[in-house]
């Protein structure tokens, strides 16, 4: 052991041991997933991705197979008679804006059917667990009839409408600030739930997880 001078009334101590050679390869995990590091002699481990599931979407029901909502009373999306899951108009006129803003009116006369691609978020509207679509296989086969909008487009519709209200309001803000409300409050619904709507039948053979009649 060698003591060297004090500096700044420090100690500074440096300890000799023997040298001994170890011949072992060291594989350096590179979270960045960019290559081989300096001084590694192998190629990086990447951890995996996080598994992921995008082939389902899940709805929330208390009743899959009943035409009308329990808690509101309107007409709701349900499971028909052939196990086809179909909107609660599908010849209604009601708009994208006017389902995700939620009037009991417009819900009654909509051909869209709300879904999330969040399980555990579909299942706060039902108390069961929620039954799901296989939404891959609906985007791949296409069936006629049926059009699918991502959250995204949802939440894009809703910020164009936004825009334009804004304008609208700044000649008449009380006729039109309740409805930049309302819209407002639609996009963080869209957002929180995760949202998207399918119009369209959706046949039985896309849909699992029902339960018994």
């Amino acid at each position: 052991m060698d003591n060297y001078p004090d500096r700044g009334g420090s100690l500074d101590v440096c300890i000799k041991v023997p040298e001994r050679r170890v011949d072992a390869k060291i594989r350096v995990v590179d979270p960045r997933g960019e290559g081989k590091l300096p001084g590694s002699q192998e190629e990086p481990i990447v951890p995996p991705d996080p598994p992921k599931n995008d082939d389902y979407v899940y709805r929330g029901d208390r009743n899959p197979y009943s035409k009308n909502s329990q808690t509101r009373g309107n007409k709701k999306a349900h499971v028909d008679a052939n196990g086809d899951l179909v909107a609660a108009n599908s010849k209604g006129k009601t708009t994208i804006i006017e389902h995700l803003i939620g009037r009991k009116n417009h819900l009654s006369k909509s051909s869209y059917i709300s879904f999330s691609t969040v399980e555990s978020k579909a299942q706060t509207f039902g108390k069961k667990p929620p039954f799901k679509v296989n939404i891959s296989a609906l985007r791949r086969d296409n069936p006629k009839g049926v059009t699918i909008y991502a959250t995204e487009e949802l939440l894009a519709i809703l910020e164009t409408e936004l825009k334009k209200v804004r304008k609208l309001a700044r000649r008449d803000p009380g006729r039109f600030n309740p409805q930049i409300k309302k819209i407002e409050q639609a996009m963080k619904n869209v957002n929180k739930n995760n949202e998207i709507l399918i119009q369209g039948k959706i046949p039985s053979k896309y849909i699992e997880g029902l339960p018994e009649r």
